[in-house]
């Protein structure tokens, strides 16, 4: 199963319980991971892991048609200081 290590940009609810994840690799690269059933689920996405701007471990699989499906997701660091102030969290979207 693949995996690496991604800062989050967005979370974008889809359908019922479903998120659309868009997430920033070390290397610059932009890639869209499907997190099924993420809205619904309490044991897999855990403490609000897939807030933006988290830095995660995410492990996927790729499908057949090439899309990317969330498997595992873990909070390597969640800078909370960015949520305190403001002007900080404005700077970092």
């Amino acid at each position: 199963m693949p995996s690496g290590r991604f800062i989050t940009l967005r979370a974008k609810p889809f359908k019922d319980a479903d998120l659309i994840l868009g997430v920033l690799s070390k290397y610059g690269e932009r890639l869209t991971i499907m997190a099924k059933n993420a809205l619904n689920s309490r044991r897999r996405f855990v403490g609000g892991v897939l807030e933006p701007l988290n830095f995660v471990e995410l492990f996927y699989t790729q499908a057949k048609s090439g899309f990317l499906y969330l498997q595992e997701p873990r909070a390597i660091e969640a800078f909370s200081g960015l949520r305190q102030d403001y002007r900080k969290l404005e700077m970092a979207f």
